[in-house]
């Protein structure tokens, strides 16, 4: 597997839009009607170029070449939109977290909200390095995780005990 961030020029950019919108459409199920595919669709090559704007493809090699087999779309970094889409063959492999641990990567901090009713969403989430900060009414008022990306440096952080005088949080937003 291969995760490609999709930075195209102005000519390519309408052959790959419709091919993700396509994918997206097809292997999307009821995300294919929310908000974030419509921003999706909505997308011009120079709102992509936005900072906390990206869209990435995972591609698996096959016998007839390259395929996709998923998307993932941050916009506003997460708070405008979050919408990761993986191929049903290729689910349960940890495409969706490589995506959206990879968005993180490049976007260096992202928020978005993660229904209780979504629990497969949930699990990436937490897999990819995002936790949960609160709990809000989603969609249709059905609960929802405000799950956010790392901020500080996550990867150095270490459980100690603090000494008097010492800082309590060591990695502040």
């Amino acid at each position: 597997m291969q995760i490609l961030t999709i930075t195209p020029t102005r000519e390519d950019w309408l052959r790959q839009h419709a091919k993700i919108l396509k994918f997206v459409f097809e292997h999307g199920g009821i995300q294919a009607a929310r908000a974030e595919f419509i921003l999706l669709a909505r997308l011009t090559a120079e709102q992509l170029a936005a900072p906390g704007t990206s869209l990435m493809a995972a591609t698996v090699r096959c016998e007839d070449g390259e395929r996709l087999a998923g998307v993932s779309f941050v916009s506003g970094y997460g708070t405008e939109g979050c919408l990761v889409v993986v191929h049903p063959l290729y689910r349960g492999r940890g495409i969706g977290t490589s995506l959206l641990a990879s968005q993180l990567r490049q976007l260096g901090t992202m928020r978005c909200e993660a229904l209780l009713s979504r629990l497969p969403f949930v699990k990436m989430c937490f897999r990819a390095g995002l936790h949960a900060v609160a709990i809000n009414q989603g969609a249709a008022g059905e609960p929802a995780l405000v799950m956010e990306g790392p901020c500080g440096d996550p990867d150095g952080a270490s459980i100690t005990l603090t000494q008097e005088g010492d800082p309590l949080c060591r990695y502040p937003c």
